[in-house]
């Protein structure tokens, strides 16, 4: 302020030059959609080589992380439309995340132990016990399921 005041043109002089605004209504749009979208759908391809230890959720955030295009999109979603619809259809919801975690504890508990207990697959696929109906029914119904496979290899 002092400089301001007291010297305003050696402040000009040796102050450094503002930097310029990136214009992104010159920003094509069409290309950069386009590029996005071939990007989003590589790294979903790939996603298996992400689950090393654990399933991780399709999340729109997950995927764009990993292309490091998160504030991008955020800022110019309206602008991307084919990208938006593909991750729209290809993210998981809470439900589906979860049935695919129980379909994978199931498969590990069956190929580790044999016999599968309900309680063995809310604890190896990471599910509390006040999940929703439809889950519980997902559980049963694919317990079910190996169990006659199961009779059917024993006759």
């Amino acid at each position: 302020m002092w400089l301001h005041r007291n010297d305003n043109d050696w402040l000009n002089n040796n102050s450094p030059k503002p930097k310029r605004k990136v214009n992104y209504s010159s920003l094509d749009s069409k290309r950069e959609d386009t590029s996005l979208l071939i990007k989003v759908k590589d790294i979903l391809k790939k996603w298996s080589s992400y689950e090393v230890e654990r399933p991780i959720r399709k999340t729109k955030h997950g995927v764009l992380k990993r292309l490091n295009k998160v504030n991008f999109y955020n800022k110019h979603e309206a602008l991307l439309p084919k990208t938006r619809k593909y991750l729209k259809r290809e993210t998981e919801t809470k439900e589906a995340f979860q049935i695919r975690r129980i379909k994978k504890a199931i498969q590990e508990l069956k190929n580790e132990f044999g016999i599968i207990k309900e309680y063995m697959v809310y604890e190896r696929a990471s599910l509390k016990q006040n999940v929703s109906i439809e889950i519980k029914k997902v559980i049963q119904v694919e317990l079910f399921r190996i169990a006659k496979l199961t009779a059917g290899d024993v006759n």
